[in-house]
């Protein structure tokens, strides 16, 4: 059967959605001896919504079509309405409509309606957490059979490494000596870095600074503005993109790593936080407790006092820090893309199958 993927998402800088999509097809591949896989990816950049909408519902079922696909998969954003061919879509999350406020006009239609209700006309919708399942059967009534759950995986150029090594590296890389506390993740004020930073700006620290790496999407002014009234200049430091190799020195040389975001669909940068041997502290919310299970501290994201006395433990225990490097590697063992493709394999087979 012959199998076509829309691979634009992987264009451009990758954010969450290229890399899932990136590792999984690496796993994918070998899994599909019996299927041809057929690759969309005529973008060469990443696309604002009008442009979004124009390449899912217009251009792709074009391209599906004349590829003669027996099975269309939209791993990253909506899948095509009127395509008249089998359709699977990987639904990540519905923070569309969890969260409109923090979207422009046409986002909040792309996130809101356009895309929910493809979720909707697939014949089957894969996710990447129990939390979104139950999201997705809540909010847009799709039955638990049409649902499958894939847990994501880790990179694997993740890897512990020599914690001074790391360190060192980081020094040189972007000029930080000092220890630091790491959180990386998209700058939206759905990932709650304002919080964050206010419970930094009264935590028990001595020489330690907040490293924030991630793409400046919207509020990062305010953010700003925040470090300026906390008097946190030097501090706070903000990294934008950063090179695969950097982000695992980052990764094994913080004390600890922290994401208090208010929605996660999965939350995969805990996940590689982990695979490094850091130390997290995540929300209690959404998807967050079922990535680092046990081996993590778990907050109240919305408490910025409670905020500030879990960096506070972290910051004055090494013991615990110790005991939960360990926690940590052994959560993040459960995790793997091999897992996950062969269970969007299996998804493929089910759906290829079905009326035939």
């Amino acid at each position: 059967m012959k199998i076509v993927i829309d691979r634009q998402s992987i264009k451009g800088k990758k954010t969450g959605y290229g890399f899932y999509l990136d590792n999984l097809l690496k796993e994918l591949v070998p899994l599909a001896r019996e299927h041809e896989l057929v690759y969309i990816d005529k973008v060469k950049e990443n696309l604002n919504t009008p442009k979004r909408i124009w390449w899912d519902q217009i251009k792709l079922p074009r391209a599906a079509k004349k590829a003669k696909a027996d099975l269309l998969w939209a791993p990253s954003f909506s899948c095509p309405i009127f395509y008249q061919g089998k359709k699977i879509v990987t639904a990540h999350d519905l923070i569309g409509m969890i969260f409109p406020e923090n979207f422009s006009l046409a986002s909040k239609f792309y996130w809101k309606k356009l895309l929910p209700y493809s979720f909707t006309r697939a014949d089957h919708v894969i996710t990447v957490s129990e939390n979104s399942k139950k999201d997705l059967m809540r909010l847009l009534n799709i039955p638990e059979e049409k649902i499958t759950v894939t847990p994501e995986g880790y990179s694997d150029f993740l890897k512990p490494l020599a914690r001074e090594e790391a360190k060192k590296k980081v020094a040189d890389a972007f000029d930080i000596h000092e220890p630091f506390i790491l959180s990386v993740s998209t700058i939206e004020p759905r990932k709650n870095y304002a919080r964050l930073i206010k419970a930094f700006a009264f935590a028990k620290r001595k020489d330690e600074i907040l490293v924030i790496v991630g793409k400046k999407a919207w509020g990062f002014e305010d953010l700003l503005e925040l470090v300026n009234k906390y008097n946190l200049q030097g501090r706070v430091k903000f990294l934008d993109y950063v090179a695969n190799e950097d982000l695992n020195n980052l990764y094994n040389a913080c004390r600890f790593f922290v994401l208090v975001s208010l929605y996660e669909g999965f939350g995969l940068t805990p996940l590689e936080a982990m695979a490094c041997g850091a130390p997290v502290l995540v929300s209690n919310t959404s998807s967050l407790p079922e990535v680092v299970g046990e081996a993590g501290m778990l907050v109240d994201p919305k408490n910025i006092e409670k905020i500030g006395n879990k960096m506070n433990i972290l910051l004055e225990n090494e013991n615990l820090i110790n005991e939960m490097r360990e926690k940590s590697l052994a959560q993040a063992k459960k995790f793997s893309w091999s897992i996950t493709a062969q269970k969007t394999m299996d998804v493929f087979n089910k759906v290829l199958k079905k009326d035939t």
